[in-house]
């Protein structure tokens, strides 16, 4: 079976949030299976930011719907956005 990349946005609650704090909250609260590769902030505009964070899963039906509500679940996140799914060899 094969792994799917997803790339999510997720937009912190406050407008000061910490954003390294919310990625190493986001890393304690990942689903088994789910690995996160690789994250940046994002600004967009008068004075916010957000988190583009690629997270790497087996495509298998349930886990891209787990991990969003994991992150949903995740102190400091106010919304989360799926950008992209891409299957990677």
């Amino acid at each position: 079976m094969a792994d799917v990349l997803v790339i999510i946005r997720i937009y912190p609650e406050e407008p000061d949030s910490d954003l390294e704090d919310i990625v190493e909250r986001v890393r304690r609260s990942l689903p088994e299976k789910v690995v996160l590769r690789d994250y940046r902030s994002e600004e967009m505009g008068y004075g916010l930011s957000s988190l583009l964070v690629g997270f790497t899963m087996p495509d298998s039906e349930g886990v891209l719907e787990e991990l969003e509500e994991a992150l949903r679940g995740v102190d400091g996140v106010s919304e989360i956005s799926v950008e992209h799914v891409t299957r990677i060899l």
